[in-house]
């Protein structure tokens, strides 16, 4: 079987890197294409994929139209080359319109609806769209969903598999004494923000009155002045975040994959995303694996609370993730399908 797999930012690769290594075992020939965006193609390196960058983000709208119109150009070459028997993407615009284009059967998986832009240019396009229950099934008809398969938890529970702990710390200069803060900052040139940003004044709070240390995972420049006047530890090289959560007394992001990661790995996490979010962080808020807070002065407060009793969460929520499904399992049993069906 020859699969086609985009990939359009770390998270996508996170969440189809087993996949890759399994359908590669099984004597499957696998295309990864990817775009250039921040360090997706240095993870790529790291987890030893062979892939083609083609193409670029965009970060004003008519850069998204123009870039996205270039990659669709240069994709369809490629693929009409590889000849697919399915195409498969984690909220990749390009691929559902190059695989309907050149009558490729397509699988799209997707977490995030309140992006609504690459929604509606992408879930009309494709034969099977498979989620999270927690995405409501209406707003993926409303986008035009042909066929839609739901799954129990969230994306981030395939980025686990094949997953082994390593012992991080050292490569980033702390302690394991330290009181430890990861934070990612929002995704400013995306499609769904709304361009404000309340992480860095919760940091700066936060280092006020707690002895702590601060990795800073940067998305620009802008970013990095910030996360340097924190005197935040900023690694050059992708870190390998699922082991640093095991570290960490809080996880704070504005963003969502990185709060979900921490979430089901039993990490205190508070979210200070200024958008909507998505139906699977107001999921995992639910079960109480999550807090979420704009106010920067109540935010600092839920931290402060959150570090001091990270130690007590971590069995509860052992016991809620074990419940969530293996989302490829569902993504296994539609391919399977739509082979059946060609």
């Amino acid at each position: 079987m020859r699969i086609w797999i985009d990939l359009t930012s770390m998270p996508h690769a996170m969440f189809f890197r087993e996949f890759i290594r399994r359908a590669k075992r099984k004597g499957n020939e696998v295309l990864i294409t990817c775009r250039k965006f921040y360090k997706l193609n240095e993870l790529l390196k790291s987890l030893d994929f062979e892939f083609l960058c083609i193409g670029n983000h965009g970060k004003t709208l008519e850069e998204k139209l123009t870039k996205s119109c270039e990659r669709i150009k240069n994709l369809s070459k490629i693929v009409k080359k590889f000849d697919p028997d399915i195409c498969i993407a984690k909220h990749s615009v390009e691929l559902p319109r190059v695989s309907m284009g050149l009558g490729y059967p397509s699988i799209l998986v997707v977490d995030h609806e309140t992006a609504d832009a690459p929604m509606r240019l992408s879930v009309p396009l494709v034969d099977i769209v498979i989620s999270p229950k927690a995405t409501p099934r209406k707003i993926l008809e409303k986008f035009g969903a042909k066929e839609i398969k739901q799954f129990y938890g969230v994306c981030e529970v395939a980025h686990y598999f094949g997953f082994k702990k390593k012992n991080v710390l050292k490569d980033l200069g702390i302690n394991r004494n330290d009181t430890l803060i990861l934070a990612r900052s929002e995704p400013r040139f995306s499609s769904h923000n709304i361009k404000k940003s309340y992480i860095f004044e919760v940091l700066k709070n936060i280092k006020e009155k707690m002895d702590v240390k601060i990795i800073g995972i940067p998305r620009n420049n802008f970013d990095i002045k910030e996360f340097k006047k924190l005197n935040a530890i900023i690694p050059e090289k992708p870190i390998d975040a699922l082991s640093t959560y095991f570290y960490t007394s809080l996880v704070i992001s504005a963003g969502s994959t990185m709060n979900r990661e921490a979430a089901i790995a039993g990490a205190s996490v508070l979210s200070v995303c200024p958008d909507p979010l998505p139906s699977v962080d107001r999921f995992l808020i639910k079960l109480g694996l999550m807090y979420h807070e704009k106010n920067p002065t109540k935010a600092t407060i839920i931290a402060r609370k959150l570090i001091e009793n990270h130690e007590s969460n971590k069995q509860r929520v052992k016991k809620i993730v074990s419940r969530f499904e293996n989302p490829y399992k569902l993504l296994n049993s539609s391919i399977r399908k739509i082979l059946k069906k060609n």
